[in-house]
């Protein structure tokens, strides 16, 4: 009996070296060249903007209001819905606006979201246990978390790992399948495999973790070979997203889980706040430009808190900073608390915003919100999809990698330079809007100008030439639409060099000064632009 055990366990290792083998092959040649069939489907990518990813959901799933599904896929061009959405309201985004990227397939390496169902009541082997082992399951709250260890105990003729395989192959088979699979909680995973969570005890009350802290039989012998086959089934199917990259896992941050298994990284809790701020933060940003130098999409989902060494600002300087880049929006919201959430929401905004643009490379999506709820998401989902003037800046192709000096960062586009200072949680993007002609804007007309066109937010008054005699209606609109001023007067009539009179009017007065950016002047069908930096 005792030989029978030792040929059973060494051809067991004989075909898991086999079996890994193969995954190491595949992992590092052929699955990254299946991206540019799952993408072929987009228009090409544009650097024109900041392109821009969600994470929306409501409670209890009903179909998404058509006003929502307009802003949603007006903004965004990844688009993370919940995996239970019906097939009409999957329609509901894909027929109106087919050239997104959609997520719907979701499966979590840990927790069993299906909770006390026929699979946990039949197979309890299959999941993790406190201390004594059966019946002392393990439920955060009501969750039971999946013990990858067990690979032996079968349901209805499968594995722990098979069945997981065939869940997800049942929700990319629906009729409207999306683009792209999430696979989520590596961490959770990996902890597990460190003996430091959930738990930790499998169905017979032995331990699951152990030492070493990483590379150990946990994260070598089981999870590694699940990821391996949810790539290798998956890869030629959909992009396969996951939340992997984490500055500050050891020993690489997870990078070599995003290099071997996934085409695109989901980042969220990039920055570990506390005293290892500034470090992590570095660490994590080489991270970001090395999985986008080598190919890899990413979503970032960035935090909204302040960073940890970061100057603190008063609400009073958050509602003015917010109010100075969006007033009409700042004071269309309906109460305080509202108008509070989105100064809260913007006040550290452009620090994230260059941790996003220093690693960005094609296919990289941003996505900034305070709630993936859309319930709760306030007018026009502000909360979740925010109105920010920088959405809407012309950046332009990056002109090379960030350079990193010390704990400061920079890095140039055609119409933006980026700067930030890890060390101090300061951050500047100076949009280059003086480099802009008339036609990257889309205006109509190069007779009307104005003088000077680029101004400081102190200067009082501009000059606009090529009026029209019968020409009195003019206003001054930000990119939003929204008319910001109209505080117009005449100054004088010339011939111009063709031959005809225009007259000159002054737009003087600005209201609380205007905020930095580029505004749109319109004198009837004529239009021209102005920018303040």
């Amino acid at each position: 009996m005792k030989r029978y055990l030792h040929l059973l366990r060494l051809k067991h290792a004989i075909t898991l070296i086999a079996i890994l083998c193969t995954h190491i092959s595949r992992s590092q040649t052929d699955f990254m060249d299946y991206l540019p069939q799952h993408l072929s489907h987009l228009d090409t990518y544009t650097w024109d903007k900041v392109q821009r990813g969600v994470l929306i959901r409501y409670r209890h799933d009903p179909p998404f209001p058509s006003e929502a599904v307009d802003i949603i896929a007006k903004n965004c061009m990844f688009i993370q819905l919940q995996s239970n959405l019906t097939q009409s309201s999957r329609e509901d985004f894909t027929i109106p606006y087919p050239n997104r990227i959609y997520r719907f397939a979701y499966k979590n390496l840990t927790k069993h979201y299906e909770g006390k169902d026929a699979i946990f009541t039949n197979v309890p082997e299959w999941f993790m246990h406190n201390a004594g082992g059966s019946p002392n399951i393990y439920l955060d709250p009501t969750y039971p978390y999946y013990n990858l260890r067990n690979d032996s105990t079968e349901y209805s003729g499968k594995n722990l790992q098979e069945w997981w395989i065939s869940e997800m192959h049942t929700e990319i088979d629906y009729q409207v399948p999306g683009n792209a699979l999430f696979v989520d909680a590596l961490t959770d995973a990996i902890r597990i495999g460190q003996g430091v969570s959930r738990g930790g005890y499998d169905y017979w009350g032995n331990e699951i973790g152990e030492d070493p802290y990483y590379d150990n039989s946990y994260t070598e012998d089981y999870l590694k070979p699940l990821l391996a086959s949810i790539r290798d089934e998956f890869a030629d199917k959909m992009i396969i997203t996951g939340n992997l990259l984490k500055p500050w896992f050891l020993p690489d941050g997870n990078y070599s889980y995003v290099k071997d298994y996934a085409h695109c990284n989901y980042i969220e809790n990039f920055e570990r706040y506390g005293d290892s701020y500034i470090k992590h933060l570095n660490t994590g940003i080489e991270l970001y430009k090395t999985i986008s130098e080598d190919g890899k999409m990413t979503f970032f989902n960035m935090s909204i808190e302040k960073p940890t060494p970061a100057p603190t600002l008063t609400i009073e300087e958050m509602r003015t900073k917010a109010s100075d880049a969006m007033p009409e929006f700042y004071s269309s919201l309906p109460n305080q608390t509202e108008k509070d959430d989105l100064a809260e929401l913007y006040a550290y905004f452009e620090f994230r915003l260059a941790i996003f643009l220093l690693g960005a490379n094609e296919y990289s999506y941003m996505a900034y919100q305070s709630t993936p709820v859309a319930d709760d998401a306030g007018k026009d989902l502000f909360r979740t999809i925010p109105p920010f003037p920088e959405f809407k800046y012309p950046l332009g192709e990056p002109l090379g990698a960030a350079v990193r000096n010390g704990d400061i960062w920079t890095r140039e586009f055609k119409h933006a330079s980026v700067w930030l200072d890890a060390a101090n949680g300061l951050a500047k993007i100076d949009w280059e809007l003086k480099s802009l002609g008339v036609a990257s804007l889309n205006l109509e007309d190069h007779q009307l100008k104005v003088v000077p066109n680029v101004i400081n937010q102190d200067t009082y008054e501009v000059i606009i030439q090529g009026v029209p005699l019968d020409q009195k209606d003019i206003k001054l609109f930000n990119l939003n639409g929204q008319v910001i001023s109209q505080n117009f007067s005449y100054v004088n009539t010339y011939t111009g060099a063709d031959g005809r009179k225009y007259n000159r009017w002054k737009l003087f007065g600005f209201q609380n000064r205007l905020s930095k950016g580029i505004y749109i002047l319109k004198s009837g069908h004529l239009n021209t632009y102005l920018i303040v930096k």
